[in-house]
């Protein structure tokens, strides 16, 4: 019996001091009140208890103000208030106080740090992605379409035309023609396509050597063709020319760099994807560059007289890019 109530008088005083109130003999008067509910002879308890009446009130008065109890005067008779209730109270608020508390100390820590980095001009090493490469494989055609399934914009320069074997093969015949597996293969990648170019912005870049040998070619008028019977027809595109030189890449948004490799005999292998910060920035900067200066596809039509229509539609355009 002694020990359980001696287990009960160190729960009082644990709870109380894990709050800060450590005053003396405070859990021996809220012992008193737990089991009797109420007080109404202060002297005689704390009589009882062997504590001096000064000592009592000091308790109360704590107990007051952690509204665990309440105090009537004349006569005095102080009441136990429901503890569960009170208890949820007191701990929710300190609970409160030491977040806030904590929050605080984080964000002086994470301030300080920052000031220090500053003040010495020390920056994080970047640690660059991992660069993946991309097979040419008939069989999975996602890397034909992979530069067009941005979140946003698709970017895609053009400065080298180059042997592509797939689209080679694609535009010698009619769609109805293609062998049996690749054209099921073919038939579902456009259907994601034809949805997915509904939701973004397609800009191309074309060296003006590469527009005229594209637009001059069986290959691309038969992609048309196999564009138009399957209506893949884009949201927003736009083609612009230049005579500048440059190498052939894409950008998905700012996020991502996909750029072709040949074999020595300049047919198409795969491609190389990367995710480097700083070299997606460096391309996008160097297209929005080619891109500001170059001429829409149109106009370049217009004055040159190369082709023999003087506007492209959207769907022509997009097959500019996809003889990439």
């Amino acid at each position: 019996m002694e020990q359980r109530k001696g287990d009960k008088i160190n729960s009082i005083r644990r709870i109380f001091e894990l709050i800060g109130k450590s005053e003396k003999s405070i859990e021996q008067i809220y012992d008193f009140l737990l089991k009797n509910k109420k007080i109404e002879d202060l002297r005689r308890v704390s009589d009882d208890l062997g504590i001096t009446l000064k000592r009592g009130y000091k308790v109360c008065a704590v107990l007051n103000e952690l509204d665990l109890i309440q105090i009537f005067d004349r006569p005095m008779k102080i009441n136990l208030l429901n503890p569960i209730v009170a208890w949820q109270k007191i701990i929710n608020k300190n609970i409160n106080e030491l977040s806030e508390d904590l929050d605080k100390k984080i964000s002086s820590l994470e301030e300080s740090l920052n000031t220090f980095f500053k003040v010495y001009e020390l920056k994080e090493p970047e640690v660059g992605e991992p660069i993946e490469f991309l097979n040419f494989d008939t069989k999975n055609l996602n890397w034909v379409y992979y530069p067009y399934f941005a979140n946003r914009v698709s970017r895609i320069a053009i400065g080298i035309a180059y042997e592509n074997p797939f689209i080679n093969e694609l535009t010698k015949v009619e769609f109805s023609k293609i062998e049996k597996e690749l054209a099921e293969i073919l038939a579902e990648n456009l259907r994601a396509l034809a949805e997915h170019i509904q939701q973004i912005e397609i800009l191309i870049i074309l060296n003006s050597n590469v527009l005229e040998a594209f637009l001059n070619s069986i290959r691309y008028k038969n992609l048309v063709n196999h564009l138009y019977e399957k209506q893949i027809t884009p949201h927003k595109v736009e083609v612009r020319i230049t005579n500048e030189d440059f190498s052939n890449f894409a950008l998905r948004d700012d996020e991502m760099l996909i750029q072709p490799s040949f074999d020595p005999s300049n047919i198409l292998l795969g491609s190389y994807i990367s995710r480097q910060k700083d070299i997606v920035k460096i391309f996008k900067q160097k297209f929005d560059d080619l891109f500001e200066k170059s001429l829409l596809v149109n106009d370049y039509l217009r004055d040159h007289r190369i082709f023999e229509k003087s506007e492209l539609s959207n769907i022509d355009k997009l097959a500019l890019g996809f003889l990439q």
